[in-house]
């Protein structure tokens, strides 16, 4: 029989091998002039941000954005781009930076929440990318805090839009960039001196990024990867935590019954919500959600698996997917209240988690955290924040599998526990604007130093692999 081998440190090699191909045609791109540059490292970003190099930032390649942006022909302060309303607002103006902006995923959540938890500032909301139509919930966000949305044109150069973010960021008094990783647009724009701090969201905490010559903080979600990835790899000038949960509803007590019955389940159902990105359930080495999903609805016959995120038409997931009608996938959801709601239980997805999704449910739905099994913490297997004081999490699937026994035997004393684990992450929310308020005053004291940051090479770390 031959012996399972680990195919981790070949995808490692495989990928540093192409990123440092791509890296070695930067020369002949930057001789093509700066937007072929740029496309260049944009390409060259994307790929290390699904395909990891062992860097979690490069100044190789973000150098080569960065000159770009000290060389940019200075524009003007954009005080015309501003509404009159906001130019004649005497509160400090903040500016937030995104290429595009979606009704799912976190990082255009982070931007709603820094917006509506901040009464204390005037906002700006720059769109350097925008494809499609801006969710409804974060237009009427910014309209109720009285903000701008501005959305640039995608038929202008990145430089011409570099140029354009920095003449408006001339007449603000503080940035919060939380865009895409691979992103060049911020690193041409805030490459100059003379403008305000500059903040960084490691939104996309496990994977490469750009932005770190111009990051005045590097600011982190996660405790672990503040630590053990952006203080060693991402050459941040600053980082600090901003703990954040991104629920934007109203915490309203939920009604399981109810929820349950408009689902089509009955009362006497156990519903196990498990949602999250489709990428984030592709099986690995160690981690195969459906494989563990047959095993736990063979624990109970009231068991029903709600699969909430990839579509059910998938042929990749119809491949994978339990024979058995208690194992539902309903596809994405931008209103998933109704599912938080109706869940008794909820499964962060593995092999990649989703901490927001499980946040949110034990917080809407008042739903059973199970948090994803692993042997201590790694970059894709961390603590959560309130979550982890009150649930530890099981080491392997065998213990994985029994956790979830003992929940089922055990129904309405998890869900009590639940409740208290929901008015926990409810105070936590409501501490929340205090501790965005600090992470700006820090920003404000650090002020803005924009410099290149040192090449990086391959890590053949546990992490990177």
């Amino acid at each position: 029989m031959t012996p399972d081998v680990d195919a981790r440190p070949l995808a490692l090699e495989k990928n540093n091998i192409i990123y440092e191909a791509l890296r070695s045609q930067l020369d002949r791109k930057r001789a093509e002039g700066p937007e072929a540059a740029l496309r260049h490292v944009e390409r060259m970003s994307e790929f290390a941000l699904h395909h990891h190099p062992g860097r979690f930032a490069d100044g190789a390649v973000e150098d080569v954005a960065f000159r770009i942006g000290r060389s940019l022909d200075e524009a003007p302060a954009g005080t015309s781009a501003l509404d009159a309303r906001i130019r004649g607002d005497a509160r400090p103006k903040m500016l937030h930076v995104a290429n595009r902006v979606h009704a799912l995923g976190g990082h255009t959540r982070i931007i709603c929440k820094c917006i509506a938890t901040d009464a204390a500032s005037v906002h700006v909301l720059v769109l350097t990318d925008q494809h499609d139509a801006i969710p409804s919930f974060l237009s009427e966000i910014v309209e109720r805090a009285g903000g701008q949305i501005i959305v640039l044109a995608t038929q202008d150069t990145m430089v011409e839009r570099a140029r354009q973010l920095r003449s408006i960021a001339r007449v603000c008094d503080r940035v919060f960039i939380v865009t895409y990783p691979q992103d060049p647009i911020p690193v041409v724009a805030f490459a100059a001196d003379d403008l305000p701090p500059v903040a960084l969201s490691n939104h996309a905490q496990f994977s490469f990024g750009l932005g770190s010559t111009v990051a005045d903080l590097v600011v982190n979600h996660v405790p672990y990867h503040l630590e053990a990835v952006t203080r060693p790899f991402r050459s941040a000038r600053h980082a600090e935590m901003l703990l954040c949960f991104p629920g934007l509803a109203p915490f309203d007590p939920p009604d399981k019954a109810a929820a349950k019955r408009a689902l089509g389940f009955s009362d006497d159902d156990v519903v196990l919500l498990a949602m999250a990105f489709p990428s984030y359930w592709v099986p690995n080495q160690e981690y195969d959600f459906f494989r563990t999903a047959r095993r736990i609805l063979e624990l109970d016959p009231r068991v029903h698996i709600l699969m909430v995120g990839p579509d059910p038409g998938d042929p990749n997931v119809l491949r994978r997917v339990p024979d058995s009608p208690r194992f539902q996938v309903r596809g994405p959801s931008a209103e998933p209240a109704a599912f938080f709601q109706a869940a008794d239980a909820a499964l962060e997805s593995f092999p990649v988690p989703s901490p927001g999704s499980l946040g949110e449910a034990v917080a809407y739905g008042g739903a059973y955290p199970i948090p994803k099994y692993g042997r201590g913490e790694s970059i894709l297997c961390f603590d959560l924040p309130v979550v982890s004081t009150f649930v530890k999490r099981a080491r392997d699937e065998n213990a994985y599998v029994a956790q979830l026994k003992r929940f089922l035997a055990a129904v309405p004393e998890h869900r009590r526990r639940a409740s208290e684990i929901r008015e926990a992450l409810i105070a936590f929310d409501r501490a929340g604007p205090a501790r965005l308020q600090a992470m700006y005053a820090r920003l404000e004291a650090i002020g803005h130093q924009p410099r290149e940051i040192p090449a990086a090479f391959c890590s053949r770390a546990a992490d990177s692999q």
